[in-house]
């Protein structure tokens, strides 16, 4: 289970309103932050969409997140507060996981659509996903 994220502003090219998933945060996983080769390929390129006049950022559910909140809620990121996690082999394999920064899991690259990792607690993720 997990929360999805949007961003919406106007198209650079057009000027036509337009809607792209940010990506997806699940507790005790990295954040998966969605990448379109060629057009948005990094955090960066998340943040000056995010610094786009007129632009905004909502949660699946329409509710309003700042770029603020969003990159916090990115690379801010830690384990599980209760419970230890289970970080079995088997379950990392099930997942096509592996045990990153902060106790998190993340993607193997190569697995899951995942093509990288970012320098802190988000991964790279390409293709359709929720």
């Amino acid at each position: 289970m997990g929360m999805n994220y949007y961003w919406i502003g106007k198209c650079r090219d057009c000027g036509h309103l337009q809607k792209r998933h940010i990506g997806k945060s699940s507790c005790g996983w990295y954040f998966s932050l969605h990448v379109i080769p060629g057009v948005i390929d990094t955090l960066a390129d998340w943040r000056l969409r995010f610094a786009d006049e007129g632009s905004f950022i909502h949660d699946e559910y329409g509710n309003a997140i700042t770029a603020q909140a969003m990159l916090e809620g990115i690379t801010q990121r830690s384990g599980p507060p209760t419970s230890p996690p289970d970080h079995s082999a088997d379950r990392l394999a099930r997942n096509y996981a592996e045990v990153g920064v902060n106790n998190l899991l993340r993607y193997v690259v190569g697995e899951a659509c995942c093509v990288g990792h970012g320098e802190g607690t988000w991964s790279y993720v390409t293709g359709e996903f929720s």
